[in-house]
């Protein structure tokens, strides 16, 4: 069952914890709507997310928006007994953000 909340303090008050809470919070906008849904619902609460979210410096400042390089795979063949190969994930130079 879900409540409605027709304050919009109460609906703001709402948003901020469910979008900043520490457990699983700055998520995007779908996945917060989903969230609230559960609980509590309000006429135009995906929109009120969504301009939320838009707004959040954090989110702004974290997103990302640069494009997806993926190194094509490399075929090897098969180790034979415990330690028998290393393996390593190498991470490319990454972009400098404005606070270096």
């Amino acid at each position: 069952m879900t409540v409605m909340i027709t304050s919009k303090e109460k609906q703001r008050k709402i948003l901020k914890e469910m979008h900043e809470c520490p457990i699983g919070g700055h998520q995007v906008d779908q996945c917060t709507y989903d969230r609230m849904q559960l609980y509590i619902t309000w006429p135009g609460m995906f929109q009120d997310v969504e301009d939320y979210i838009r707004k959040c410096e954090v989110c702004q400042k974290n997103k990302f928006t640069g494009p997806y390089v993926k190194d094509p795979c490399q075929e090897t063949d098969t180790q034979y007994k415990p330690r028998d190969k290393l393996y390593l994930d190498i991470v490319r130079l990454l972009p400098m953000t404005e606070e270096g």
